[in-house]
């Protein structure tokens, strides 16, 4: 699963992430940026061969939200 927190600045003009966080059975990584999300996500494909006849199911903690935040840097992965 995915989780990711963020913040607001109080006039609502901008959020940012802080922290996010990936678990794969008992293993759970941690990181700051989306740039770091986007470079694990691209581990993890590469690790298990992830391609278009084959996926990855992963559950979101807030997918509509989560999402839509990351959506340039998921839009980004090579």
């Amino acid at each position: 699963g995915i989780d990711i927190e963020t913040s607001t600045a109080p006039d609502r003009s901008a959020s940012w992430l802080y922290l996010w966080c990936m678990a794969i059975d008992d293993l759970i990584v941690y990181g700051r940026t989306a740039d770091e999300l986007r470079q694990y996500m691209r581990r993890v494909a590469e690790t298990v061969d992830l391609r278009i006849d084959y996926r990855m199911i992963c559950y979101i903690h807030n997918a509509k939200y989560d999402l839509y935040f990351l959506k340039d840097t998921i839009n980004n992965v090579e």
